[in-house]
Formats: C-alpha cells, sequence, structure tokens
C-alpha cells in the first residue's frame, strides 16, 4: 500500500489525544529513559488525554503495536521517544530514512542490513511535529536540545518512518531522541538528569497542543469575517476595474512593493507593543515570539516566491496575513480593541481597513 493510498483510506477526524510511545531496554542495559518518562507523564496536556504505549525494540512488532494503537485512537497527534546514546542533547528528528541498517540485533535477534522499512516508499519522510517550536520550549528551560536530520538505522528509524508513511503525516507526527541517564552508568558518554529528561518531553508535548490549537484556531478564522487593510479607503467597483488594475500594476513594481511592505511592517511592530504576537515567514512550519524589528521589516519588505506572513494574535484570536503578490492585507476576525489599534495605525501610514 502507498503512502497515498493509506492515507486516503482513513477519516479526516481524529480524537482529542496524543499517542506517545516510548522503548524497552536494549543494546545490554537494564534501562530505557523513555520508558522511565513514559510512566512520569502526566495523563493529560493541555486538554488532551495523553495515550502512553510501551514498544518492544524490535523492527517488525513495534511498529505493528503502534500502527494497532493509532488505529484505534485517531490520536490528534503522534510523539515517538527514543534513546539515541551518545548524545549530549535532546534532539527532535527531522525525517526519518526508508532504510533499516543494524549494528546490532534487535530484541528479537534480527539484524537487517540496508533493507527498506516500506518497499517503493520514498526515501524520506518529514516528521509534521513543531521541531524548532519543540526546540525552542526545551531551550527555554536550560536544558539543551537541537534538531536531528539523521534517526539513523536502527528501530527507531524504522519506527519514524513506518508511522509516517502510515498515517501520511496528517496529524502531527514525529520522533524525539535522548541521551543516556547516568543511572545507566556509561561514564564515557553524554548524559542528561533523567528529570530534565522529564521536562524536556513535557515541554515538547506542550509545544504540540499550542500547534495543534493553532491550526484549530487557523482554521475557524479561515471560515470566518475579515477585513482589508489597503491602500484604498474600499473596494473599487467592476465598472473601475481597468483603472483599478492599472493602479495595481503601478504599487506591484518592486521598489514601491518594498515600501508598502515596510509601512506594513511599522504597523505589525507597533501591534505587537500592545498584543503578543507570533509571525511566520514560510507557511506555520516556524515561529517567531516579539520577533526582531529590523529582521522582520527586512524579511516582510523582501517576501518573494512560496514566502508569505501569518500573523498571529492568540489571546485576540486572531490572525494577519500578507502576500508576496499583492498590496493589501487581510486581517481575520479582529476583536475591537486590535481593530481599533489597527485603523489607527493604518491612519497614521496614509492607509484604510474595510471590510
Amino acid at each position: 500500500m502507498s503512502r497515498t493510498e493509506s492515507a486516503a483510506e482513513r477519516p479526516h477526524c481524529c480524537t482529542k489525544t496524543i499517542l506517545v510511545t516510548a522503548f524497552e531496554a536494549f543494546g545490554g542495559d537494564e534501562m530505557n529513559p523513555t520508558e522511565m518518562v513514559l510512566g512520569r507523564l502526566p495523563g493529560t496536556v493541555g486538554g488532551y488525554g495523553i495515550e502512553k504505549l510501551l514498544l518492544p525494540v524490535e523492527f517488525v512488532r513495534c511498529r505493528e503495536l503502534a500502527f494497532a494503537k493509532h488505529d484505534e485512537l485517531r490520536p490528534a497527534a503522534v510523539v515517538m521517544l527514543g534513546q539515541a546514546g551518545g548524545r549530549g542533547a535532546v534532539t527532535p528528528e527531522t525525517r526519518g530514512r526508508n532504510v533499516m541498517d543494524a549494528r546490532m540485533p534487535d530484541n528479537a535477534g534480527y539484524m537487517p542490513e540496508n533493507v527498506p522499512v516500506v518497499e517503493g516508499g520514498p526515501e524520506i519522510l518529514y516528521s509534521t511535529l513543531p521541531v524548532g517550536r519543540i526546540c525552542e520550549s526545551v531551550r527555554a528551560l536550560g536544558i539543551p536540545c537541537e534538531p536531528s536530520g539523521d534517526a539513523g538505522g536502527y528501530v527507531c528509524n524504522a519506527l519514524l518512518y513506518g508511522m509516517l508513511q502510515h498515517n501520511g503525516g496528517e496529524v502531527p507526527t514525529g520522533f524525539i531522541h535522548v541521551p543516556f541517564v547516568p543511572e545507566q552508568g556509561h561514564r564515557d558518554r553524554p548524559a542528561l538528569p533523567l528529570a530534565d529528561i522529564e521536562k524536556a518531553v513535557e515541554a515538547a508535548i506542550e509545544a504540540v497542543v499550542r500547534e495543534l490549537e493553532r491550526s484549530g484556531l487557523t482554521e475557524i478564522l479561515l471560515e470566518g469575517p475579515y477585513s482589508i487593510m489597503d491602500i484604498l479607503p474600499e473596494q473599487v467597483s467592476a465598472e473601475r476595474g481597468s483603472r483599478y488594475f492599472a493602479v495595481e500594476r503601478y504599487y506591484l513594481q518592486p521598489e514601491r512593493l518594498r515600501a508598502l511592505r515596510r509601512r506594513y511592517a511599522e504597523i505589525l511592530l507597533r501591534l505587537n507593543c500592545y498584543f503578543d504576537m507570533e509571525a511566520s515567514f514560510d507557511g506555520g512550519e516556524s515561529w517567531e515570539t516579539a520577533p526582531d524589528p529590523e529582521a522582520f521589516a527586512g524579511r516582510l519588505a523582501g517576501l518573494a516566491g512560496n514566502e508569505y506572513l501569518r500573523a498571529m494574535f492568540e489571546a485576540q484570536r486572531a490572525m494577519i496575513d500578507i502576500t508576496p503578490d499583492t498590496t493589501h492585507m487581510t486581517v481575520y476576525d479582529p476583536e475591537e480593541n486590535l481593530q481599533e489599534k489597527l485603523r489607527a495605525l493604518a491612519a497614521a501610514e496614509g492607509l484604510f481597513v474595510w471590510s
């Protein structure tokens, strides 16, 4: 079954549950920090139930059990945990590779060499977890955390790739590796205290929950009312279309468009003085809270290609989009206080807000 076929056969809906998996001990160790952390996780995070699943370190069986639990739950997200001995940081994986290439047998004695996880599958499948946001959240606790582009060739990678193929990445799905803990006795290898790993995993799950909530809010806002901030005070009538398009082409000239977007940047930066804003230029893959003014203004002015700005004001349940080929910005469902500030800031820049 191909990735496309398996995703298409599944219903789009899911439950308000996050599936979290961990592995048993392997490789001669008597413990695995992910198993230890799994037992300590709370039953709910941010209103989402946490379904815990301990897996055997077996290439085939771990996927069978994880897929079965996934299909039973239809979770809103899948967070898989594994141990990466030798790493000194928590490392969310950005991708899984279609290969099983073991340096030692799994716990069932199977030791594949350069065998595909899924026959005929793509070489790489990418995590759909908010890796950047996870790293930011974990580092904010003073715990080392870096994205990884190599999940290895052992059971962890097989589970990551297999799950992404199984659910098509339709819900946030990915893998987080953690280091040894000191209790394992690998004195010549990096380790983190179990308490730090526990905090890191909880912070990662919280970041996933925030992304789920943001995605839900985005869908609601896109279907709701919106306003336009523009160089004109109201929509132009159809009979004036030819004149309007001539004026629009004038403002779409690169230098004039950059100047206009700098005015929009000034408005958003000032708005950020009153309301918490998060900004993304890559379709929501990564977000920046209270962005650096100079960098933000420069990037917005230079929007090009597939880039677009999405600014979220979650507390006000509002969102603003600016795309590279337009002279306006779209303001989704602003509450009254934010709308008032927008109108005042727009007027100061010689711009208009209308519905």
